[in-house]
């Protein structure tokens, strides 16, 4: 009876992998084309080992149910894994240089400014002065990684430049044009802006005319 279970558990770990059911690299490792055929065996045997543990802590009544029970258990534990490898991240987003307090935008400045390309228009819009970084600087693979803010970054920025090829958005653009775009996109925008997208268009040129007269 026993090895009756030990080879429906087998089996079963087969069907998993012939799925090639697909998680995280740091809890399944995968081996990649580049990799030595050693490299690849310890990926591989580790990936395995991994899967077999959670089998074996399964009683066999349940391994006996389906192939779904073990995908359950393994899908769980990659959520819970996945959440607090976010949560740590969040937590230390505010290290990086982009998020430190001097390179937050000021916008009293750039709410005078006749007109914002998009990179400067994603920055502003996470605070971010672009006089200080510039949107390629962040959106490395080292940062994507591991911040929370450029990812967001990069989503928005995709988001925008779509935009602008489905002629959504003139390039360049006032900032209150850009702004009511974003709002009605649903992308996030700081309080401090929002005046700038209720204000008519010219309404900030015509304040910088007046602060040269002055």
């Amino acid at each position: 009876m026993a090895e009756d279970s030990q080879v429906r558990r087998s089996a079963l770990i087969n069907q998993l992998f012939a799925q090639r059911v697909k998680f995280s690299d740091e809890i399944y490792p995968e081996a990649s084309p580049t990799d030595s055929e050693e490299i690849k065996a310890l990926l591989y045997e580790a990936r395995f080992q991994r899967i077999m543990k959670i089998a074996i802590a399964l009683e066999d009544d349940c391994v006996d149910k389906s192939l779904s029970a073990l995908e359950g258990m393994l899908t769980n534990e990659y959520k819970e894994h996945s959440n607090k490898k976010l949560a740590e991240q969040e937590a230390q987003d505010g290290q990086w240089p982009y998020n430190q307090p001097e390179a937050r935008a000021d916008f009293t400045v750039w709410s005078k400014i006749k007109e914002w390309t998009p990179d400067e228009a994603v920055l502003l819009i996470n605070s971010i002065d672009p006089r200080k970084f510039k949107i390629t600087r962040i959106l490395q693979p080292a940062f994507l990684k591991v911040s929370p803010t450029a990812r967001r970054l990069e989503e928005q920025y995709f988001i925008i430049l779509r935009a602008i090829t489905a002629n959504q958005l003139t390039v360049p653009f006032t900032p209150a044009k850009f702004l009511t775009w974003a709002k009605a996109a649903k992308l996030s925008v700081p309080e401090e802006l929002n005046v700038i997208s209720r204000a008519p268009s010219n309404t900030y040129i015509k304040k910088t005319r007046k602060d040269q007269l002055t």
